[in-house]
Parts: C-alpha cells; structure tokens; sequence
C-alpha cells in the first residue's frame, strides 16, 4: 500500500472503524475537510472523491452499536 492515501480514503477508513471515538473525530474531521475543500474557486469535489466519502459515511451509521444512535442528530 502507498505510504501517503488518498484524503478521502483515508476519512472512509475512519469513518467505518469498529471504535466510537474514531468514528467520531473522522466525522469532525472530515466536516472541516469538506468545508475548507468546498471553498476553493478551484478544486471542489469530482464524482470519485464524493462516493468514497459517501461509502465512509455510510459504514460509519452501519457500525453503531445501537439502532437508535443511526437516527440521532448530534
């Protein structure tokens, strides 16, 4: 594996860990990420990069431990 990954990689990596506190600064990260990355005039987010964090994003609900933590909004 490279020694340096993708950002987007590396968010989903976090965001789909077994551990809850990963879990949760992947997320803290990943929002300053995207809002730093958004306020570029050049540079935003291709289709590719979208769908990585989107799978992130997706494991990251998919491994709560509890069904009732899916739905909450922090």
């Amino acid at each position: 594996m490279a020694a340096t990954l993708e950002a987007e990689i590396m968010f989903a990596q976090g965001l789909a860990s077994n551990e809850k506190p990963v879990r949760s600064k992947a997320l803290l990260k990943l929002r300053r990420y995207i809002s730093a990355r958004s306020g570029r005039e050049q540079g935003g987010f291709g289709e590719d990069d979208l769908l990585k964090i989107w799978k992130g994003l997706f494991y990251c609900v998919w491994m709560q431990d509890k069904p009732l933590l899916q739905f909450s909004v922090e």
